[in-house]
């Protein structure tokens, strides 16, 4: 048997696998995202000619995010089937923000950005339109010790509002006749 008879041999049986292996991985851009599954399906460009209809995005436990209309993403096919894959990386050029190493971020494209910084260990919270939080409680430091927090415009209304009962100009006055609302005091302690 000559040599190029064995290099065919060998280039027809494991030329199926190489392919196989090729396809199993692909980049690709994000055309649409459907949110309201489960599970996340996206149809996304796989090459110029070859678009995915519904592939599904799988991500990390606790975090979620619908990325933009061109996002990119990495695709991984079971198989080299592309009829069975998923996404388990997007990421937005346009959008990321940029920090040194160890930093870590969550953010999206209006510029709220959490910033765990690495150098620091500061946690910077960046919030162009307003910062809510929803909870009957917050704690700084610790809730045993802690001192409770004034609400500042239940407070300022308390003050314009209340009288004290005195006799003279300069002479000393019962209590408030209207005592400080528990509601002008928030469950916020500072810390020590």
């Amino acid at each position: 048997m000559r040599i190029k008879d064995v290099r065919n041999i060998i280039k027809h049986m494991v030329g199926p696998l190489a392919k196989r292996v090729r396809m199993s991985i692909a980049k690709a851009v994000i055309d649409s995202v459907t949110d309201s599954t489960d599970i996340q399906s996206l149809k996304v460009q796989i090459l110029a000619d070859e678009v995915i209809g519904s592939i599904e995005r799988m991500q990390e436990y606790g975090f979620s995010s619908v990325p933009f209309n061109g996002t990119e993403a990495v695709a991984v096919f079971a198989g080299g089937n592309r009829a069975n894959g998923v996404i388990i990386a997007t990421d937005d050029r346009r959008h990321r923000p940029k920090g040194s190493e160890g930093d870590t971020f969550i953010y999206n494209a209006a510029g709220a950005i959490i910033k765990l910084d690495n150098a620091t260990g500061d946690i910077e919270l960046t919030a162009p339109s307003g910062f809510k939080i929803n909870a009957s409680d917050i704690f700084l430091g610790d809730e045993l010790t802690g001192e409770s927090a004034v609400k500042g415009e239940s407070l300022k209304s308390w003050l314009d509002t209340h009288t004290h009962v005195g006799s003279a100009p300069g002479s000393p006055t019962s209590p408030p006749s209207i005592p400080l609302p528990t509601t002008a005091l928030s469950t916020i302690t500072k810390v020590e």
